[in-house]
């Protein structure tokens, strides 16, 4: 009988650890949730939301256009933002010259930017389709979009006298069609 009541005890006791450290993970898991959710909401801000408008900037593209609010709302425009330090940004520019070509866009109707050092290879494949701007990380246009992140590829036009932001979500492949 002493045994049996050994045994009880201790089984207790095993139990009641194993709760404790059960809801000690719980609570640890909650807090790892909420910080994994805060970095992912910085990181994955898309800067501009559909309606927004646009912040000023003044520059000239490569083939010597002026580049405002004004002169790129002036008509639905394609804005498309990429960096030389970006591995993605590499693979996706000929997705987007493709994209560009099959939507037979017009290349006044589309701005290229290229953020960093070494644009070269970049521009020589946009400057057929686009109008290309270089600039600096956090230049005047990619803080007039608020980039946050590359590349990123929004639609703007002018909606009641405001340049703003009219679609984020650009898919620059072909739809997949099923057989």
């Amino acid at each position: 009988m002493a045994i049996l009541s050994a045994i009880t005890a201790l089984l207790t006791i095993s139990v009641v650890f194993n709760l404790l450290l059960t809801i000690g993970v719980i609570k640890r898991l909650r807090e790892h949730t909420g910080l994994i959710e805060e970095m992912q909401g910085r990181r994955m801000d898309p800067g501009l939301s559909v309606g927004d408008e646009i912040g000023e900037f003044d520059e000239v593209s490569l083939q010597g256009d002026r580049l405002t609010p004004e002169t790129i709302g002036e008509r639905d425009t394609i804005v498309a933002f990429f960096s030389t330090d970006c591995h993605p940004c590499k693979e996706k520019v000929p997705s987007f010259v493709e994209f560009v070509r099959n939507q037979g866009l017009n290349p006044r109707d589309v701005l290229a930017v290229v953020v960093g050092d070494e644009a070269q290879p970049f521009t020589s494949q946009l400057l057929p389709v686009a109008r290309v701007a270089t600039e600096e990380i956090n230049g005047a246009i990619s803080r007039a979009f608020r980039v946050r992140f590359f590349p990123t590829v929004v639609r703007v036009g002018s909606m009641d006298g405001r340049v703003v932001v009219k679609e984020t979500n650009i898919r620059l492949e072909p739809a997949s069609s099923s057989l």
